[in-house]
């Protein structure tokens, strides 16, 4: 991407910060949103506007589009993943929470094998356009959905009650466990990011290699999370 848009490769770095930092106020927001939209609405639109950000990426021409489309892409990811996760913990038992994780194993499995099609048959454009038709696919299933999503009655957020921000950094242990948390998404951030760049930049891995990595991540992170 880096050569076809004439940009660094150090430039990737800018695009996860401004999905992260919009990953962050999202996620933030999300409790104010639930609450005025409902769990179901906040998530399809979040997944549209997933699908909306990975069908502009496919047609970025230039590095600043790929910044514009970034922005939304990393709103709606953080609305997606608070909101679901706060649904199924208020709805479903923990073995449906390691469910509900475990698949983005499935994911982590299916994500290198489309781009690695895209990348041989065709350009790295195609890719991203594969997978936002994949979500453009998953939010109408969850748009005829809504009947289901309506058996849990209520929403249970009408009636609980909400704390802020601060509120809860005063609840025991929660500050540590945060830093323990931004620890390992930095970690785990910065390996995302950088160690397949560093290894075929450097080490000359081949993308055959990082089809098995992947695949073996996929399966390790089901058999965890599941």
């Amino acid at each position: 991407m880096h050569q076809d848009l004439n940009v660094p490769i150090s430039y990737m770095g800018i695009l996860s910060m401004i999905i992260s930092g919009g990953t962050i106020v999202s996620s933030l927001l999300s409790d104010k949103l639930t609450r005025k939209l409902g769990t179901h609405k906040v998530i399809v639109i979040s997944v549209f506007l997933t699908a909306a950000a990975l069908l502009g990426f496919s047609i970025s021409g230039q590095f600043w589009m790929l910044v514009l489309f970034a922005i939304p892409y990393g709103l709606g990811a953080g609305a997606i993943d608070a909101a679901l996760n706060n649904y199924v913990a208020l709805y479903y038992s923990s073995k449906h929470m390691s469910w509900l994780h475990s698949f983005w194993g499935v994911g982590t499995i299916i994500s290198p094998f489309v781009m690695g099609h895209a990348l041989i048959n065709s350009t790295w454009n195609s890719g991203y356009r594969t997978v936002s038709f994949m979500q453009i696919g998953i939010a109408l299933l969850l748009l005829v959905s809504f009947p289901i999503w309506k058996t849990n009655g209520k929403n249970a957020q009408d009636d609980s009650t909400s704390i802020g921000l601060f509120d809860a950094l005063k609840i025991k242990d929660v500050p540590y466990l945060l830093i323990g948390f931004f620890a390992y998404a930095s970690a785990e951030s910065t390996v995302m990011a950088w160690a397949s760049t560093y290894l075929v930049e450097v080490k000359n891995i081949t993308v055959a290699h990082f089809y098995l990595v992947f695949f073996i991540l996929g399966l390790i992170t089901i058999c965890q999370e599941g």
